[in-house]
């Protein structure tokens, strides 16, 4: 298995699970990778606190990733994505999103970071943005760009 879900499921994610794996191993395979990654979905308050702790930021967001690497990472576990499902919904109702292509298009880009994908430079960016639309456009979600 390549997605462990580490967390209670709100109804309307848990109908994406499926989606969820399907995606995560899809990328991996294009990346020639194998191994868990371990997904959290987590509050808002749980968000800050996390962003707080790793990044030094006092404020929320949407997802961050963790890649396992270093001395003490397992070999098959390949990071920790936590997904903000409070923040999802916003962001979903504020740009007249599907929650579901939002979710799934922000779980493709944790999956990304794990795998040291950036966004850091301009090229970095385009080439990551190129990569989730990709990936999406094979699941049926529109270009998440393009509002």
């Amino acid at each position: 298995m390549s997605l462990n879900i580490t967390s209670i499921i709100p109804s309307e994610i848990q109908k994406l699970e499926d989606e969820m794996r399907s995606l995560t191993e899809m990328i991996l395979k294009e990346f020639s990778k194998s191994g868990k990654i371990n997904l959290k979905l987590v509050s808002d308050e749980e968000m800050m606190e996390l962003n707080h702790k790793f990044r030094d930021k006092n404020k929320t967001t949407n997802v961050l990733a963790f890649p396992n690497e270093g001395l003490y990472s397992l070999d098959d576990e390949i990071g920790d994505i936590a997904l903000n499902v409070e923040c999802l919904e916003k962001e979903s109702k504020e740009q007249g999103k599907e929650l579901r292509n939002h979710f799934l298009h922000l779980l493709a880009h944790g999956i990304l970071h794990l795998l040291g994908e950036t966004h850091h430079k301009i090229d970095d960016e385009r080439k990551m943005e190129a990569l989730e639309i990709d990936f999406l456009k094979r699941l049926n979600i529109t270009n998440p760009y393009k509002i």
